[in-house]
């Protein structure tokens, strides 16, 4: 007789190196018994390699390693993943990253006994500095059976994928994937499970233990930051083919303008060209026309960041030599 797996564990990993072992080190000694670890190799150096294998031939009836030729990203390693697990419930984790070793007993157990779709924890955000952040993915008021008024608030904060335990039918039955091929894949499914979540639960503790590096791709100013504004227009895309734009089109137009415009503007200033620059602006003009006029932009921007956009959009070739200096 087959095994019953709780949950299947993800780890995509590409040239972590020995950071990858505190990672599975969480994993394996998880006291949630029925889990399977799920190891893909998306084209690592022959170091992290190494790793993988040894490990995998060590604990092989709770390890699957899956190696990909060549780097295809987080976002098709996840894909695959999810593709092979067999879990009630999946949960993600970056390779870098670990967890408090009864995390998944935690939430699995959150999650039989309220009947949740989606059980989801905090998070402790290691800084390079040695100093630490604890991070809160929802409040109360956010969980439970979820309605109309629910869903609009987790569309504005979501959270974050690594702390949360989703089943796995929700990913298969509704078809959601990564985008493959590009950094800010979490950008473009943002919140798009808990369009689908009838109930969401929560742990109120920080479990997982997030390394806040100066090399993550969140810090990083560089071709592959473009990403961020195709993931952005993906998610867009996905809420419009879905059927949820017209439903939570406020909501959904404000989380689209900050990936693209708000939290891209000042890099895509600095690095890139002013045709790049006279693009966003383009961009967010034809897609979100009245963008100011959105109630969540009216309440969420300072008076200081309104003046600065004002200002870009009258004059950039000006805040483009300003912000370079």
């Amino acid at each position: 007789m087959t095994k019953k797996i709780s949950v299947s564990v993800i780890v995509p990993v590409f040239n972590t190196g020995k950071l990858l072992f505190p990672c599975l080190r969480s994993l394996l000694a998880q006291t949630l018994n029925n889990i399977e670890v799920i190891i893909v190799d998306d084209g690592s150096d022959r170091q992290t390699q190494r790793i993988c294998e040894k490990i995998s031939a060590r604990f092989p009836d709770k390890i699957k390693l899956i190696r990909f030729p060549f780097n295809r990203r987080q976002g098709a390693a996840r894909n695959m993943g999810i593709k092979v697990s067999q879990g009630e419930y999946i949960g993600l984790v970056d390779s870098d990253d670990y967890i408090a070793l009864d995390m998944y007993e935690k939430l699995y157990t959150l999650a039989k006994v309220k009947k949740a779709d989606i059980v989801d924890c905090d998070l402790i955000q290691l800084r390079s500095d040695g100093s630490k952040r604890y991070e809160v993915s929802y409040d109360k008021g956010q969980t439970g059976c979820l309605d109309q008024n629910k869903r609009k608030r987790l569309i504005l904060r979501g959270g974050r994928m690594v702390t949360k335990i989703v089943k796995r039918s929700i990913w298969i039955n509704n078809n959601i994937q990564y985008p493959e091929g590009i950094s800010y894949e979490d950008n473009a499914i943002a919140s798009l499970h808990l369009m689908y979540t009838k109930k969401l639960a929560k742990v109120d503790e920080g479990l997982y233990f997030y390394r806040d590096t100066p090399n993550s791709t969140i810090h990083k100013v560089d071709d592959s930051y473009l990403d961020r504004l195709h993931s952005a227009q993906l998610f867009l895309n996905e809420y419009k083919k879905r059927g949820f734009y017209d439903a939570f089109k406020p909501e959904v137009e404000w989380r689209f303008v900050g990936f693209y415009y708000l939290n891209s503007y000042r890099k895509i200033v600095r690095k890139f060209s002013e045709l790049e620059l006279l693009n966003l602006l383009d961009k967010v003009k034809l897609l979100c026309p009245d963008y100011r006029r959105n109630i969540y932009f009216k309440e969420g921007v300072k008076s200081r960041k309104k003046r600065e956009l004002y200002l870009l959009e009258r004059f950039p070739k000006v805040m483009r030599w300003w912000w370079r200096l």
